[in-house]
């Protein structure tokens, strides 16, 4: 078999094969011409890295496949199960008619500093909206009451029963000169409503 001309610097070259790192396979034209260009062979080094190229490259691809298996079925859980919560019976903070949310304020009736603020954050937690926080007319409320201004008692009875105010300080004052459905006045019995229990 001929073999290429070398040059000095072919020895120092890492990238040139050794002479026995070639597999060896019989030629069918002995006697050819040695101006017949001879096949091109892969050294035996290079023909294994790259089946282990090959094969890294195939278990890349089955774990990519996998995590995004993985990923696909994480979403469709998620949105299924966001499905089931949002299918489940409408908040209390809804009106009687049930397509609109009971929107109200609340007032200090007791004078404790920071009632206002802690009812207003219970009642928006569970879904009403709660417009304005701020002092009654007076501090001297003993019993916290729910007043109904626009003539839905069953609205202002969820907001009631929401914080714990018994039926019957659910009282009825409706004016059409006023822009909310309720009224929340916090008495000097806070401390044993809900918003002060959680």
């Amino acid at each position: 078999m001929p073999r290429r001309p070398t040059t000095p610097d072919d020895d120092d070259d890492p990238f040139l094969p050794d002479e026995g790192d070639f597999d060896e396979t019989e030629s069918d034209d002995e006697g050819s011409d040695e101006d017949d260009p001879q096949p091109i062979r892969r050294p035996a080094a290079a023909r294994s890295s790259l089946i282990n190229a090959n094969t890294l490259a195939t278990v890349g691809l089955l774990v990519l496949g996998v995590l995004v298996g993985v990923m696909i079925y994480a979403v469709v859980q998620r949105s299924a199960s966001a499905t089931a919560t949002t299918d489940v019976a409408p908040s209390p903070a809804v009106d009687s008619t049930g397509t609109k949310p009971i929107q109200l304020d609340v007032l200090n009736g007791c004078g404790a500093a920071g009632v206002g603020t802690k009812f207003r954050a219970y009642l928006q937690g569970r879904g009403f909206d709660v417009v304005a926080s701020e002092n009654y007319n007076t501090f001297n409320v003993v019993e916290s009451l729910v007043i109904d201004r626009r003539g839905d008692m069953i609205g202002a009875r969820k907001v009631a029963r929401s914080l714990g105010i018994a039926d019957q300080n659910v009282i009825q004052q409706v004016s059409n000169d006023y822009y909310l459905d309720v009224s929340v006045v916090v008495g000097r019995d806070f401390a044993r409503l809900r918003p002060y229990q959680n």
